[in-house]
Parts: C-alpha cells; sequence; structure tokens
C-alpha cells in the first residue's frame, strides 16, 4: 500500500479526538495507559490472520482491505462470509457469500460509540469495492461485556466518512491543526500528558482577554 493512505483506525481516532489524531499521525507522538495497553493485546488476539470454517459459516479474521477510491487501507478484525448463491463471490474461499464485518472494541457497551460506527462503516466500504458488492450491516462486539451490538451501513453514516476522510486529509497535509478541547473522557486519553489540553485552553483564554483589551484601548 502507498504510505499516503489513510488508516481505518484514524477515523476513529478523528470522531474521538482530532487533536489526539493530529498529535499521532502528524507529531508522531505515541503513548500507552492501561486502557490503550489491554486494548492492543486483545487486539492482537483478533489480528491473527487465520480463516474458520462451519458449515456455511465462514470467519476470517486479520483480513487486510482497501479501497482506492478512498484512499483508505486497514485491517478487519473480523470477517463473517455466509456462504450463499444470492452473496458476492470472495476469491479468498472460492465461494458467494454475504459478508458481514465485525469490529472488536475493548470495554462495556454503554452508549453508542460514534466512531466504532464510522470506523466499521468505513471497512464495510472498502469490502464493497473490493468484492463489488453491497453490505447492508455489520457487529460490533464488545469484549469486556461480551455483547455484539448491530450497525446498519447508512448512506448518511457512508457520507460522513466521507466527509471525515477529507477533514483527515487536511490535518495530514498540514492544511488544519485541530485545537486541543478539554473534555470529561480527557483525563483516560494516554495522551492527556502530551496534549495538556487544560494548559492549552487556558492560555487560549489569556490570550483572548488581552485581543479584547487592546482593542478597547
Amino acid at each position: 500500500m502507498d504510505n499516503d493512505r489513510i488508516l481505518l483506525s484514524w477515523i476513529t481516532q478523528y470522531v474521538y479526538c482530532p487533536h489526539r489524531l493530529y498529535l499521532e499521525a502528524v507529531e508522531q507522538y505515541s503513548a500507552d495507559n492501561i486502557y490503550t495497553a489491554e486494548g492492543t493485546v486483545q487486539h492482537q488476539r483478533v489480528h491473527e490472520p487465520k480463516i474458520e470454517k462451519r458449515g456455511d459459516d465462514i470467519r476470517i479474521t486479520g483480513l487486510s482491505v482497501y479501497s482506492d477510491a478512498l484512499n483508505l487501507f486497514g485491517i478487519c478484525d473480523e470477517v463473517k462470509c455466509t456462504v450463499s448463491r444470492y452473496g458476492c463471490y470472495v476469491p479468498l474461499l472460492d465461494e458467494k457469500c454475504k459478508i458481514t464485518p465485525t469490529e472488536f472494541k475493548h470495554g462495556k457497551s454503554g452508549y453508542e460509540h460514534k466512531e466504532y460506527n464510522l470506523q466499521l462503516t468505513a471497512q464495510a466500504m472498502c469490502l464493497e469495492e473490493m468484492f463489488n458488492c453491497k453490505i447492508e450491516k455489520g457487529e460490533i462486539y464488545y469484549i469486556g461485556s461480551k455483547i455484539r451490538t448491530e450497525v446498519q451501513f447508512t448512506d448518511a453514516a457512508k457520507k460522513k466518512v466521507k466527509n471525515i476522510l477529507i477533514q483527515i486529509n487536511q490535518i495530514i497535509d498540514g492544511h488544519a491543526i485541530p485545537q486541543a478541547e478539554y473534555k470529561k473522557r480527557c483525563p483516560k486519553c494516554s495522551m492527556y500528558s502530551i496534549c495538556n489540553p487544560k494548559t492549552d485552553m487556558i492560555l487560549r483564554y489569556i490570550e483572548n482577554l488581552w485581543e479584547q483589551y487592546h482593542e478597547k484601548n
């Protein structure tokens, strides 16, 4: 793959926090904490490439996917292929199958994770291009609670993915640098000490006060 392609995981990073994506993708910062370390260990298990067959159900883990149209690539945690004459041809399996991508996530399902839904939608868009097919839905599996949630791949979600990719390209090309914004989830972020969002917000606030002062005087 070309080095200028966008990673699927960057979609999640952007939606979670654009400034975090900037630090990782552009500034090349890297940091782990207990949350990211646990997630990495769990993802290593599902990223091991393998194929498991159970009757007409075939599960592929660690499948590399891409989209030339979107300049996008990455790895699907799991792709479920159900053998069907109404499905699309999957060369790797030499079968016609209906395809359902599944993304494994650390933690428990407690609310709608829009960043996860959009990353899974982007995976489906890659698979649709690769296999010339239409994929209606996928699943997110929360490892902590062992719960699967269904995700519909709507036209609106696909349009959102395309808009996010435009924003990511602008960040990567240096045309946009997202500002750090302090949010409730910031202290759990592995980049918290590097980003230092509270200090950044205070400095911007002081600068704004000085500008207002000088305008009045």
